[in-house]
């Protein structure tokens, strides 16, 4: 895995693993030495691997006796001969000891890979709460906060989560 992914669709299954087994090596192994992240927790950027894999680290290290559970929707992928970009759902679920979720979360991950010597690494990575592009729009188009957004009528594709 320290080369990297054969193919875009295997950073999902990989990513599940490797957060699921707390494998750090494995995850850090994802990404490529220049990667830059955009992350919702702790400084919000970071900006190659040694920052990035200190994420990792302190990410699956503080789980203690917790497992997480990830699971991809609506995944995306776009290739090219040396570039490629996925885009889906992310949810994130903390499971128990009792193996009983105690809490979870649903995101937006865009990454961005390039591919070196045959296999592909990330090189840019942005996690997004789904709410944000909600968010903007009610800043951008100065909507009411308390508005409900059914009654928004908004274009299909902004009524629903995307990645775009």
């Amino acid at each position: 895995m320290q080369n990297g992914i054969q193919y875009i669709a295997d950073f999902f299954p990989y990513y599940q693993t490797a957060a699921f087994e707390k494998d750090i090596p494995g995850m850090i192994g994802l990404y490529d030495e220049n990667v830059v992240t955009f992350d919702m927790w702790g400084k919000g950027v970071s900006v190659g691997l040694t920052e990035w894999a200190a994420v990792i680290t302190d990410w699956l290290t503080s789980l203690n006796e917790e497992r997480v559970k990830v699971m991809f929707e609506m995944i995306d992928i776009q290739e090219g001969e040396s570039i490629g970009f996925a885009c889906a759902i992310i949810q994130f679920q903390a499971i128990g000891i009792d193996d009983r979720v105690l809490r979870s979360m649903r995101n937006r991950i865009t990454i961005g890979l390039v591919k070196l010597d045959g296999y592909w690494k990330v090189k840019h990575q942005l996690l997004q709460h789904q709410s944000t592009l909600t968010c903007r729009l009610y800043w951008i188009f100065k909507i009411p906060p308390n508005t409900p957004a059914a009654s928004l009528k908004l274009p299909p594709t902004l009524d629903q989560p995307h990645c775009s």
